[in-house]
C-alpha cells in the first residue's frame, strides 16, 4: 500500500491589499468534504504534536503563520515536509503516522479534517499502527 500524501498548492490571490487564499470543499485537489476544522498554536518551541494515524479520516495542515515540521510515515517509508507558507497545504490520507513539530514558537497550524472527532479513530501506538497495515 502506498499512501498518497502530497502537497497541495492552495489558489492564492494577491493584490496592493495583500494575499487571500482560499479552500473550498473538492475544490483545489482537496480530496474529502470538509467536516472539521481546528487550529494549533501557542506550542512551546520543538515540541512535538500529532503522535497519531486516523483510521478513515483525512486531513488537509497548512502552516498560517511560522514553520510547521511534517514528517509522515506508511509503515514502510518515511517522508519530511517543512511547511512555511499559507498558501500551501500537506494532504495527509487515512491510514498515515504522523508527528508535527514546531521549530518556531509563534507558529500557527491550521488542520482541515475530513471527519468529525472520534477518539476511537485514531491509533496512538506506531507498532500498533504498523502490524495492522500488515493484516490489511
Amino acid at each position: 500500500m502506498q499512501a498518497d500524501w502530497k502537497l497541495i498548492s492552495l489558489q492564492e490571490h494577491i493584490d496592493s491589499r495583500g494575499h487571500l487564499s482560499v479552500v473550498e470543499n473538492n475544490q483545489h485537489l482537496i480530496p474529502f468534504d470538509i467536516q472539521r476544522v481546528f487550529w494549533i498554536y501557542g506550542i512551546p518551541q520543538n515540541s512535538v504534536r500529532g503522535g497519531h494515524a486516523h483510521k478513515t479520516c483525512g486531513e488537509l495542515l497548512i502552516a498560517l503563520r511560522g514553520t510547521v515540521l511534517v514528517e509522515l510515515s506508511d509503515g514502510k517509508k518515511r517522508e519530511s515536509f517543512t511547511l512555511s507558507h499559507p498558501n500551501k497545504g500537506l494532504y495527509i490520507p487515512p491510514n498515515v503516522w504522523c508527528d508535527i513539530s514546531f521549530p518556531t514558537e509563534d507558529a500557527i497550524c491550521l488542520c482541515l479534517a475530513s471527519e468529525p472527532y472520534d477518539a476511537a479513530g485514531y491509533i496512538h501506538n506506531y507498532a500498533e499502527f504498523c502490524q495492522q497495515l500488515a493484516q490489511e
